[in-house]
């Protein structure tokens, strides 16, 4: 069909070579279709005209086909594929790719206006620039048709007038909507995003994603509540003042199997009647606590809980959730002090480069921690990242340690103690092979290089089956050299896989402005995480005079690691 191209695969891959961003029609010349090809003509190389300028065209949907025919030689089924193929696993891209391709002629726009999977992701903005849209809102969510929609709404001005429009326009199709993500201003009261979705009955909804731009949030997957179980709750199910009251309106209707609660002022007293309520739907429980709340509750069972993610900046308050909870089925366990080693996403404010030993210190020790997690006899995953035991002596940390390690299939230690590491050697010196044989993917953080070593020898000296995946940091990437003996799969996290995006920069100022995070600098295969500070290429991380501790190096980007690159491929 067509002379550059033998398959509409290789067409699609042309088009993703183009920067979306920047392209113009004049991109779509001789490079890509031949000199002599139908589809080049002069009309490629014009810009279309604007749907408002066309005569008798008020409908942003209705624009007359093209007076020439240049484009007719190219089947719609060929169209509709070539946008197929240009769908990728991120919604917000595919959708800019669609409603750029979308402007290339009157033809492929009515096919990618009559093509309802291609508009199932709507990202809608409420900001200064756009106030009111909404006849432009309600295009876009009716190319959807009946199919079920991911809503994403930003929400940065308050304009109360403007709320029962927006509010009018999402009713008409609420009842589609899949998936709903809210990014809020900080500085907007609450109620302003509340009238926009509370009038909205959502029976199809699972998913919705509530965030601050300060980097606090609250993530929930939840299934709708049959209507005569939401009709008998009665008001104020969750505590009005507090920073989660939304949640409110979700725990009324829906089931919810899911909740993550990131970075909020959130103590165990307005946690505990969300848990009461969620207790027999819950499977997954993310909970990182900003205060250092240690009160005592009466324990709570959570019978279909299977994951638990913890993160803290004082050790007491993390025992004090693990301390009540009974979860008989849980199998994954993730605990994470974000004030010693911060993710991308933590706020500035939260994390500990202030604070003083020695207090700071004792605040720190975890051993508490995990003994309250030893009665968890079914964990097969666990990751400890940025733990420590500082106060406490190797054989303290070693016993609840034996509990933890033992039948483990995946064990993450990240910028954790280094006494850690030394109780896995110790524990796999002294346990019988099969307390230790289930152990297939381990991720370490260790500049000891003999001791790891060792621990390998060790493993195969004893029996013990290869590791499937062993991971490792960067200053451990020797290790790649004798990893087949003791692995089937070596990684090096923290380096770069690919090219970083070219960026403008003037004077050391980005010019997009951006939330707050972490300035970063890349050195060799090292990525540091500094206070604002200019970093040179030719430093060494010796001469930065970091501790330990404020080196992240990004392991595991899907553990809620921030930076690095994806997995490396094996190495000899």
């Amino acid at each position: 069909m067509l002379e550059s191209f033998n398959t509409v695969e290789e067409l699609a891959d042309a088009f993703r070579q183009l920067s979306l961003d920047d392209w113009s029609l004049q991109d779509l010349d001789p490079l890509y279709f031949g000199p002599n090809h139908p589809l080049t003509s002069p009309f490629l190389h014009k810009t279309p005209p604007s749907p408002t300028s066309l005569p008798g065209s008020s409908d942003v949907d209705s624009i007359p086909p093209p007076a020439g025919k240049a484009l007719e030689r190219m089947p719609d089924d060929i169209i509709y594929q070539l946008f197929n193929f240009l769908q990728t696993a991120d919604p917000l891209e595919s959708l800019r790719t669609t409603v750029t391709l979308s402007h290339v002629c009157a033809q492929w726009r009515a096919v990618a206006i009559n093509a309802p999977l291609l508009w199932t992701y709507v990202k809608l903005s409420w900001t200064r620039k756009r106030i009111n849209h909404s006849q432009v809102v309600e295009k876009f969510l009716s190319r959807s048709q009946h199919l079920p929609l991911t809503i994403h709404l930003v929400l940065d001005l308050f304009l109360e007038r403007y709320v029962y429009q927006w509010a009018h326009a999402l009713s008409a199709h609420a009842h589609r909507f899949h998936e709903l993500i809210m990014i809020v201003n900080s500085g907007l009261p609450l109620r302003v995003a509340m009238q926009v979705i509370l009038p909205l009955e959502m029976p199809r909804l699972i998913h919705f994603d509530f965030a601050m731009l300060g980097n606090t949030g609250c993530t929930v997957a939840m299934k709708p509540r049959p209507a005569e179980q939401a009709t008998r709750l009665g008001d104020h199910l969750v505590i009005p003042k507090s920073p989660v009251s939304y949640l409110d309106w979700t725990v009324r209707n829906f089931h919810i199997t899911s909740l993550s609660l990131k970075y909020l002022d959130l103590g165990m007293s307005e946690l505990f009647p969300i848990l009461i309520m969620t207790q027999s739907t819950l499977t997954h429980l993310e909970y990182y606590n900003v205060t250092a709340d240690d009160n005592i509750f009466p324990r709570i069972t959570l019978p279909k809980l299977t994951s638990l993610q913890i993160g803290y900046t004082w050790a007491r308050s993390a025992w004090s959730l693990v301390e009540w909870l009974i979860c008989p089925n849980l199998r994954s366990v993730y605990v994470h002090d974000f004030g010693r080693c911060p993710e991308a996403r933590t706020p500035l404010d939260v994390r500990d480069d202030t604070a003083e030993w020695p207090d700071w210190a004792a605040n720190k020790d975890a051993r508490e921690l995990l003994i309250a997690l030893c009665p968890f006899t079914q964990i097969t995953s666990l990751t400890l990242r940025g733990v420590t035991c500082f106060f406490s002596t190797f054989e303290e940390v070693t016993l609840p340690l034996q509990h933890l390690f033992r039948g483990l299939e995946s064990l993450v230690l990240v910028q954790s103690d280094s006494q850690f590491f030394h109780a896995l050697f110790d524990i796999t010196l002294d346990s019988i092979p099969a307390d230790l044989g289930a152990l297939s993917e381990l991720v370490i953080t260790s500049d000891d290089y003999p001791l790891v070593l060792d621990y390998l020898r060790l493993r195969a000296a004893r029996g013990l089956p290869k590791l499937t995946l062993f991971s490792v940091n960067p200053r451990m990437a020797i290790l790649r050299h004798f990893y087949r003996d003791f692995s089937n799969d070596f990684h090096v996290r923290g380096q770069v896989k690919h090219q970083p995006r070219k960026e403008t920069r003037s004077m050391g100022v980005h010019p997009y402005p951006r939330e707050a995070r972490p300035a970063r600098s890349i050195i060799g295969t090292f990525k540091f995480v500094y206070d604002g500070t200019r970093v040179q290429p030719d430093d060494t991380p010796g001469g930065l005079g970091m501790e330990d501790g404020d080196q992240i190096d990004a392991f595991l980007e899907q553990l809620g690691g921030g930076g690095g690159g994806g997995p490396r491929p094996n190495q000899n």
